[in-house]
Order: C-alpha cells, then sequence, then structure tokens
C-alpha cells in the first residue's frame, strides 16, 4: 500500500510544478534538494533504527511522508513565490522519508534466518512492489485528469495514513536499543564510491 500511495503521486510532483509556471531552472534544484535529504535522511535512519526497531523506522518513514504530499498539496494556498518554498520543504520530508524507509526495508529483511525463507518473502515483496509500480501511474494519472492533481496528493496521504495502522498494532520483532559505532571504519576506501552514487541519482 505504501509503494502503491507513493508512486501514485511521485510521478505528478514535478509536473505539477509547471502548473505554477516555474522555470526549468526549479526542477534540478528540486531533485537536487532530494538527493541532499536522502543523504542526511540515512544518518537519521541509521541512528533512530538502532535505537528503536525497523518497524518504527516504517512509521516514522510514513509520518514524514504524510506532510511532504499535504505540503505540495497545498502549493497554491500560499502563492507562487511562497509556493516555491513550499514545494522545497515537502522534498526534504520526502527525501528523508524515503530514506529512512529503504533502510527500515532492508534491517526488517536481515531477521530471515534461511536463504530458502528470504528469497520467498523477497520474491512476493518484488512481485507486489513491481504491480504497484505499474499500475499506480495509470490510475494517478485517471484521477489527475478527473478530479485534479491536489486531490491525487490527498489520496496518497489517506492511503498511507491507512499503511501506519498495521505498524501501530504489531510489535517490533528485531532487537532494538543497538548502538551505532562508526569508530574504525574505513570511510577512506568508500569515499568515491558515496560521490559516485550519489552523482549518478
Amino acid at each position: 500500500m505504501r509503494i502503491f500511495a507513493i508512486k501514485l503521486a511521485s510521478t505528478f510532483s514535478l509536473i505539477y510544478l509547471y502548473k505554477f509556471g516555474y522555470g526549468i531552472w526549479v526542477i534540478p534544484i528540486y531533485i537536487l534538494l532530494h538527493y541532499l535529504a536522502k543523504f542526511i535522511g540515512s544518518a537519521v535512519a541509521f541512528w533512530y533504527i538502532s535505537k528503536n526497531g525497523p518497524k518504527h523506522g516504517m512509521l516514522l518513514s510514513n509520518m514524514l511522508y504524510i506532510p511532504s504530499l499535504v505540503l505540495i498539496a497545498s502549493m497554491g494556498i500560499f502563492g507562487k513565490e511562497m509556493g516555491l518554498i513550499v514545494a522545497f520543504i515537502s522534498v526534504i520530508f520526502k527525501g528523508i522519508s524515503v530514506s529512512v524507509e529503504n533502510l527500515s526495508y532492508n534491517v526488517d529483511f536481515s531477521k530471515a534466518k534461511t536463504a530458502k525463507k528470504v528469497g520467498k518473502q523477497l520474491g512476493i515483496a518484488y512481485i507486489l512492489e513491481h504491480i504497484s509500480s505499474s499500475i499506480a501511474p495509470a490510475i494517478g494519472g485517471f484521477l489527475a485528469i478527473f478530479f485534479g492533481v491536489e486531490k491525487l496528493f490527498v489520496v496518497s496521504s489517506v492511503i498511507l495514513v491507512l499503511t501506519t495502522i498495521p505498524l501501530l498494532t504489531t510489535k517490533e520483532r528485531v532487537k532494538p536499543i543497538r548502538k551505532m559505532s562508526f569508530r574504525g571504519f574505513p570511510w577512506q576506501n568508500y569515499k568515491h564510491f558515496l560521490v559516485i552514487c550519489y552523482s549518478c541519482g
């Protein structure tokens, strides 16, 4: 449901900016802010998930993504100049949320004890992800045409709120309260890799 909600609206975020007549220069700044926020979000995710567990990380991720959708849906209220600032704040929330979700997802699957079990689980997860990724833009386009892009962001927010219910009603299955330490980590070996990854992004 989360992937469906995100894919439903993410395709239209950049297109929505054109509605307000912003120049092409806004797009690379918007994308740059997204990746900077993802980088910061990775540090937040390391700390938060090690202390509270991946289920809490997924919950935090949803709680950060909902304001992102609400903010971009309300851009029109603030006018053209303030609307751009709102869009930039929205993409920062979005970037941090994506990083927290990605790390939570990987840590959550790391608890599988056997290759057979994790293979089956990941297989089902990837199939559902690809189905959601395929149909969400089409449904999003339909909703945007007939009801407006603003309503599309609201629908995505409601779906994300629904995805938080199972997270609130279940227990954390991965042992939390662990400490992250980067003492002795060979940063020199990975600095070029990190630069290349974020440059490509």
